[in-house]
């Protein structure tokens, strides 16, 4: 009995120890799986980790090449900086020399001109102008666009600048007499186109003037009241130049200005020939071979002006007006008074050329009666008024009246 039960207790006692082998070996085997996992996800880190290895050197590489390039721009960059210092250098000392070329230039037309800053109040300071687009150009001058800042606390002015071309028989001296002739007349002379001055432009003499709307194109006929209108404020430009002992010197309509309220200026006066009642008139020959004084050459070329603003035509220029106004066949738009007017303005007897203010008194005369009556009356003939024996002694007393 004691046998058996001793049996019994060492085969309960295997029985346990088997149970705990089993729940042991149970353990292990669920410890080595999650080894082996754990092994699975340490190699994949390692891979990753290779990867980003590989990565981090391939930045490393491309950081130092592109250093290598950066230092090698830097460099570059340097050199260039070098060279730019250089050219600023020497274009500053170019630009220095082309100042001072310039200052010396200046100085050196400015001793050369019987004028300069300082000494005449109408020279005009070259620093105070602006030279912008070319207008036109002669044999004599260009004319340019520009803008004078008189006055730093004011709008610039609007001017034209027009560079003079001295011929042989044109003095400094005689440039300037004129200036103060017309310095002194412009005050007094509203249909004169008013000039600000006198500057050294481009190492040459050059007029500052006041710019106005336009000039006087004429390409066709003009309207009778039109023309009349222009015409009388000319006359009136003229006697105020005649007044001042000046003559215009060169009429043509490139030299009558458009104010913007359609006013009629001269323009360029003076700079023809000046009148000296001491030293006598200057004498001039026109291609019609017609000898005349200044002033009578101003009337000479009123009458090429009427002629040229009713008919759209330049007669002077293709020899021909005196023809046309002498002929009996005259354009039918024109006023026989006017056309009587035209012809005393072309007497070949300069003692009887009519005045500038006689020229005007007739102007005005047609100009009423273009007020007062229908136009077709006006041309019609001798039962106009501009025909009537008032009329026709204001005519009368044109070719008798001595300029």
């Amino acid at each position: 009995m004691h046998l058996l039960a001793g049996v019994k207790r060492l085969l309960g006692r295997r029985q346990l120890d088997k149970a705990c082998l089993n729940a042991t070996t149970d353990r292990l085997t669920v410890k080595t799986r999650d080894l082996e996992q754990s092994h699975a996800r340490s190699q994949a880190l390692e891979s990753e980790v290779s990867k980003s290895k590989s990565q981090i050197q391939c930045m490393e590489d491309l950081l130092q090449v592109t250093n290598k390039e950066l230092r090698q721009t830097v460099e570059q960059l340097e050199v260039e900086r070098a060279g730019h210092k250089e050219a600023d250098d020497a274009l500053a000392a170019s630009n220095q020399r082309l100042q001072q070329a310039i200052n010396d230039s200046q100085l050196e037309i400015q001793a050369m001109l019987p004028w300069s800053v300082g000494m005449k109040p109408w020279f005009i300071d070259p620093n105070t102008l602006t030279q912008s687009t070319m207008l036109g150009q002669s044999t004599h001058a260009v004319v340019y666009s520009g803008t004078y800042n008189r006055d730093a606390s004011l709008p610039a002015l609007q001017v034209v600048l027009k560079v003079l071309t001295l011929t042989n028989d044109v003095s400094m001296t005689e440039i300037e007499e004129q200036v103060q002739l017309i310095q002194q007349a412009s005050p007094e002379c509203p249909h004169l186109c008013h000039m600000y001055g006198v500057t050294c432009l481009q190492n040459k003499a050059c007029l500052v003037m006041k710019r106005h709307r336009c000039t006087l194109a004429v390409g066709s006929s003009m309207p009778m009241p039109v023309v009349l209108r222009h015409a009388i404020d000319i006359c009136r430009g003229l006697q105020e130049l005649h007044a001042q002992d000046m003559a215009m010197g060169s009429l043509k309509p490139a030299n009558v200005l458009l104010s913007d309220n359609g006013t009629a200026m001269l323009a360029d006066f003076g700079f023809g020939r000046v009148t000296d009642s001491k030293k006598g008139l200057t004498n001039n020959t026109s291609s019609d071979g017609v000898t005349r004084s200044a002033r009578q050459a101003d009337i000479q070329a009123l009458a090429h002006l009427l002629l040229e603003m009713s008919t759209g035509e330049k007669s002077w220029e293709a020899g021909m007006f005196a023809a046309k106004i002498f002929d009996e066949d005259v354009p039918s738009n024109l006023p026989h008074t006017l056309i009587r007017m035209i012809r005393s303005c072309m007497n070949t007897k300069l003692e009887m050329l009519p005045t500038a203010e006689a020229m005007l008194q007739g102007l005005e005369t047609i100009q009423q009666a273009y007020t007062c009556q229908p136009e077709a009356k006006i041309l019609s003939g001798s039962n106009s008024s501009a025909d009537s024996p008032s009329n026709s002694d204001l005519i009368q007393k044109l070719s008798i009246v001595p300029i």
